[in-house]
């Protein structure tokens, strides 16, 4: 798995500004729902004209200049036509979760209270399985806020509100992704994660941001800038991740340490003789956990990634990889690398640079994000022996 804090070393400063963008729209979310549970004791219940409570929900609508507010009414409110205007709040009718809402208004108005103290926090929390505090803490939250679970997904607005915004906006998902700027799935190293706009600016494609917990079991942490993981529309597609359980205490998330990529490491075994010297793909490719072995906790969560992603069965498709850098070894013994240096001396190439040539790839760890197979074309050609010239220099 690639690592995105050794992908990118920016990645606090990135953070930060995610944080700086979304926190405003975070906070006018609570706002408008605790001014507007403020409001419902005042008509609910009792004979009040639609005049009257049209007139005291636009003032709420005013308060906060937001246009959006017909969609926030949607998780509370149920309108016989859709509401196209103000005039068709006169056909709103109280849902059941409206309802009880009305009749727990204290939990609910505390609940929000107690959210516009802590949603900060939140929307940069970092948390892993080595992190128990964090954990508990992220566990207390989300039985604090379950009386207002049927407003987070309002409050942190990742559908309707942060997939929406345009390309002419300081920031939103094409901004997050290309300033983050990893060019493959961090969860399989197989697949581009490229952004493309037009001259236009009109948006055609970029990669999907993956909620590393499930949006719909985490609302809390829909905008959270840590559990938004650029991904490939396979990883994080219905057949594999999506919908899935995943934790900290059984997956790693791309945003926690794991320097040079190291905690998975892939090998290969040939079949054949033939295989073994590269004259057919007859080879196994297997993937496994190669960070500290005495982590038991670690080895759990690396493993669950590579069972999730089906890293093992679909590496096997790469096997023309490992065939043809274990037909450059057999070819050049150990000096593949150096004789392509000595044969083009003039052109003086580093070692970067006749590794690319020679296996079509990144060399450094920090580049492997830039190309899919890279972490498997080292890995390969440093276990054939490929790079002992290299490493020893």
């Amino acid at each position: 798995m690639i690592s995105l804090k050794e992908s990118n070393p920016d990645i606090i400063n990135i953070s930060k500004k995610h944080f700086t963008y979304v926190k405003p729209y975070v906070n006018s979310m609570i706002l408008f729902y605790l001014d507007l549970f403020k409001l419902l004791p005042t008509f609910y219940g009792k004979k009040i004209t639609d005049k009257k409570v049209i007139e005291q929900i636009l003032a709420i609508k005013r308060k906060y200049s937001m246009g959006h507010y017909k969609r926030l009414l949607k998780y509370l409110l149920k309108a016989k036509t859709p509401l196209k205007n103000d005039g068709h709040l006169k056909s709103f009718k109280f849902t059941k979760d409206l309802k009880i809402a009305a009749t727990k208004n204290a939990d609910i108005i505390k609940a929000l209270s107690s959210l516009l103290i802590h949603y900060e926090e939140i929307l940069s929390f970092e948390i892993n399985g080595n992190e128990p505090l964090k954990v508990t803490k992220y566990q207390l939250w989300k039985k604090e806020y379950e009386p207002i679970q049927f407003l987070l997904n309002g409050i942190f607005d990742y559908e309707d509100w942060f997939l929406n915004l345009d390309t002419s906006e300081i920031w939103g998902p094409y901004q997050l992704a290309n300033t983050l700027n990893i060019r493959s799935c961090p969860y399989c190293n197989r697949s581009y994660t490229l952004s493309l706009t037009d001259s236009e600016g009109v948006k055609k494609g970029r990669p999907d941001f993956d909620h590393f917990l499930p949006k719909s079991l985490h609302p809390l942490l829909a905008l959270s800038f840590f559990n938004l993981v650029p991904s490939c529309k396979m990883c994080n597609g219905p057949s594999i991740k999506s919908g899935k359980p995943v934790d900290y205490d059984t997956h790693l998330n791309p945003y926690e340490d794991n320097k040079k990529h190291a905690l998975m490491r892939f090998t290969y075994y040939p079949n054949t003789y033939e295989a073994s010297i590269g004259m057919t793909e007859d080879v196994e490719v297997e993937l496994k956990y190669a960070g500290d072995v005495n982590d038991k906790e670690l080895k759990k969560k690396v493993e669950g990634n590579i069972s999730l992603f089906y890293l093992a069965e679909t590496y096997q498709q790469h096997r023309d990889i490992v065939q043809e850098i274990i037909r450059k070894r057999t070819i050049s013994n150990d000096r593949y690398i150096e004789e392509l240096q000595n044969t083009y001396s003039h052109f003086n190439l580093t070692i970067d640079e006749a590794y690319r040539y020679a296996f079509g790839n990144y060399y450094k760890e920090e580049e492997f994000h830039k190309r899919p197979t890279a972490k498997l074309t080292k890995d390969i050609a440093i276990e054939m022996g490929a790079l002992i010239k290299i490493e020893k220099s």
